[in-house]
């Protein structure tokens, strides 16, 4: 059995897609049987990882998380010598990032370069953050793992990484996404939020890229639905100020309704009872929030553009994001035409069904493999 290091700090300091993936690849990978988990952290997880395997452990290297300075001297010095004390045969860097100096191969996932693509929708703060991180990481690691081809070809243009040096393993959602309603718990969830009927959806962290400025328009230009709030679930990222701004302008203080974080359990109900799943983001990586929505049974109107095209054209009503009159017409289509959305959420149940976090943790599995067999 192949022993595998991680840094799992974004467990603890993150609530995004990258958590998500980290989590289920880490449950999934063990229960694969096929590798043993030194899981590095700064601080207490407070993760009951015996329930999840035997062959997890969780090796504390204590570090105040003061500032980002002491952040770089742990993953720097004091995480490349935990993992040549464990004497780990891969070590894998879940967020874009990998130490330079490691005793054993290492794999890096880059979940997306949107900073990249659109460097505006990021501060230039992250920007170099990410653009540093990347760069030094895809010279460095010995394999990488992306969510879609839409990123590994922007990692070829943007980074000039050479395809044979990057697989395509696709995330998943979790098993709570089953479009099993709970009715007690959706009836709580709608009075805590306020929600009276039905509802339109959206979910992503309030930034830029997710693009609710434009879903916002659109969402004010509707004729059906308009007595259908829009709930947006999402906690604040970067400059997410002009969201605030666009809902005074458009008038739309009481019909959009903006819940925050919400837990797994609760968006499942979410989805599983929107009228309309909407996720107009300018780009991703790979999407999962839609992939969460038409797993639930949801119907779903998303960008023609990105993982989103590539992955989820022919379950989801492809729509310009850069245009709120294209938004606003798919989803007063899809609200108008009852046998559209049964196609559309039919065919959604039966892609969704094409991946699941097994299937992301043995492709992983076998790329670790591939690295500790050059080795032999």
């Amino acid at each position: 059995m192949i022993s595998v290091g991680f840094d799992i700090r974004p467990l603890i300091f993150t609530r995004a897609g990258i958590r998500t993936y980290l989590y289920n690849l880490i449950v999934w990978l063990a229960r694969t049987n096929g590798c043993g988990l030194h899981l590095f952290i700064s601080s207490k997880s407070g993760i009951d990882w015996a329930a999840v395997s035997p062959h997890i452990s969780e090796e504390l290297i204590r570090l105040p998380h003061i500032n980002e300075a002491w952040g770089r001297f742990w993953e720097t010095f004091m995480l490349t010598r935990g993992v040549k004390k464990r004497r780990c045969d891969v070590f894998h860097g879940a967020r874009f990032f990998v130490p330079q100096k490691l005793s054993c191969p290492s794999v890096v996932s880059i979940h997306d370069v949107a900073f990249k693509r659109f460097p505006q929708f990021v501060t230039p703060k992250a920007f170099e953050y990410f653009d540093r991180a990347v760069a030094a990481s895809a010279r460095s690691a010995s394999k990488i793992i992306v969510c879609s081809h839409a990123t590994r070809a922007d990692l070829e243009e943007f980074y000039g990484v050479p395809a044979s040096k990057i697989s395509v393993v696709y995330d998943a959602a979790g098993r709570e996404f089953s479009g099993v309603r709970d009715t007690a718990r959706l009836k709580a969830l709608k009075q805590r939020l306020g929600i009276k009927g039905g509802f339109l959806l959206s979910a992503g962290t309030i930034e830029p890229r997710k693009n609710y400025v434009n879903l916002l328009k659109a969402y004010a230009l509707l004729k059906a639905g308009r007595d259908l709030p829009l709930v947006i679930v999402g906690g604040n990222g970067w400059l997410f100020g002009d969201v605030f701004e666009e809902i005074n302008r458009l008038g739309l203080r009481g019909r959009v309704i903006l819940a925050g974080y919400v837990d797994d359990l609760d968006l499942a109900q979410l989805y599983c009872a929107c009228e309309l799943f909407v996720f107009p983001s300018f780009y991703e990586g790979f999407g999962l929030p839609v992939l969460e929505a038409l797993q639930s049974g949801a119907c779903v109107v998303a960008s023609a553009t990105s993982s989103i095209k590539e992955l989820f054209a022919s379950c989801t009503f492809q729509v310009a994001p850069e245009s709120p009159e294209s938004i606003a017409e798919g989803m007063e289509r899809v609200l108008n035409d009852g046998p559209l959305r049964t196609s559309l959420i039919e065919a959604g149940k039966r892609r969704a069904a094409d991946f699941s976090w097994e299937k992301t943790a043995l492709e992983t599995l076998a790329v670790y493999n591939t690295l500790v067999a050059k080795r032999l």
